[in-house]
């Protein structure tokens, strides 16, 4: 038994009041179904290219979208998303379960995500309901103690085998914006926030591959020791760069540009060698991915260089602001706003 299923585009919105407010499009679905008269099956499932868009009022309108995008990335023409599996459903045997993904970044306007929590407020309004406090609760029949395999089979169901899961590391940077006065005029609960230096460029978020092998037990306590396993890699990487982010600022600016001065040449090589540049012109292939991968590695190393350094002025001179003043710096909604206020502000 075969079966495939192709998708080039595909588009699932949030529409509120004839309005599209959110949208999530896919492109490039590819889903591979083989099941063998043995008893094996096999899926291969990818995904191009995956991105969210919001259509409120904000800075960009982009929430999530895959990085480094530019000609010379060896990240390119690899797919966003894949996943390959190979079990045997008869003796409930989980042979190989790889899952990889491309680094991704993550646009988080707590303005834009306060107007559409508004908006789904509105739209869905059991999610404000809460159950009364004093609602009863039935209580279940005690249990006979039994054997671990029908402990598992009672909390998810029939004990598997896992043999090999791989989970390949996972990269996203997270760009925090803090919100701007419009978005609280309806929600006066959050006005809080702006007293928080939440402004963040670009918070990297890594977590290591995960590799598991020849256990036995559910799926619910697969999930739970792959999520266990992720809680852990998460908090540990966010806090660090939290702490870099803000504290180190200048710091992770110098060592991303390094990074940048190195990994520009790399990336186009290895684009240039993985199209077959190398065997037709064995001698100079080289050159020109070189010379481009160098002006490219040194854009970005000074882009990074100067945003983050920008950023720690920026900061100190809000946090200085903040307790001098105790009022937010007002957010400019365009170039002539952003002189009036730049201006009012050296001012007083």
């Amino acid at each position: 038994l075969k079966f495939r299923l192709g998708v080039p585009v595909l588009s699932v919105a949030w529409v509120h009041r004839s309005i599209e407010v959110l949208a999530a499009r896919v492109r490039g679905v590819d889903v591979r179904l083989m099941k063998e008269h043995g008893g094996d099956s096999e899926l291969d499932a990818s995904v191009q290219h995956f991105q969210v868009d919001h259509f409120t009022e904000g800075e960009l309108p982009v929430v999530l979208n895959r990085r480094f995008l530019h000609i010379n990335s060896r990240w390119l023409g690899k797919k966003a998303f894949n996943l390959k599996a190979k079990w045997v459903s008869a003796s409930h045997i989980i042979r190989n379960l790889q899952v990889d993904m491309v680094p991704y970044w993550v646009n988080l306007e707590i303005g834009v995500l306060i107007r559409l929590w508004d908006l789904a407020e509105s739209s869905f309004t059991s999610w404000g309901r809460r159950e009364g406090r004093n609602s009863s609760v039935a209580l279940q029949p005690p249990q006979q103690p039994g054997s671990p395999d029908t402990q598992a089979a009672a909390k998810g169901g029939v004990v598997w085998r896992l043999m090999n899961l791989s989970i390949r590391d996972l990269r996203l940077t997270v760009m925090v914006r803090s919100p701007d006065m419009d978005s609280l005029k309806d929600n006066p609960t959050a006005r809080w926030i702006l007293k928080l230096p939440t402004d963040m460029p670009n918070m990297d978020i890594e977590i290591q591959k995960i590799e598991l092998q020849d256990l036995f037990g559910s799926r619910d306590q697969f999930k739970g020791l792959i999520k266990r396993k992720f809680i852990r890699n998460v908090k540990y990487s966010a806090l660090r760069s939290v702490f870099l982010s803000y504290f180190a600022t200048i710091v992770k600016g110098i060592v991303n540009a390094l990074w940048w001065l190195f990994r520009g040449p790399f990336d186009a090589l290895t684009v240039a060698k993985e199209s077959g540049s190398a065997t037709r012109h064995p001698w100079f292939w080289w050159t020109l991915p070189m010379v481009f991968g160098s002006a490219e590695g040194t854009y970005r190393a000074m882009a990074d260089l100067v945003g983050n350094s920008v950023f720690f002025v920026v900061l100190v001179l809000n946090t200085i602001r903040q307790v001098i003043i105790r009022t937010p710096r007002p957010r400019a909604q365009s170039l002539l706003d952003g002189l009036v206020y730049g201006f009012r502000g050296f001012l007083l």
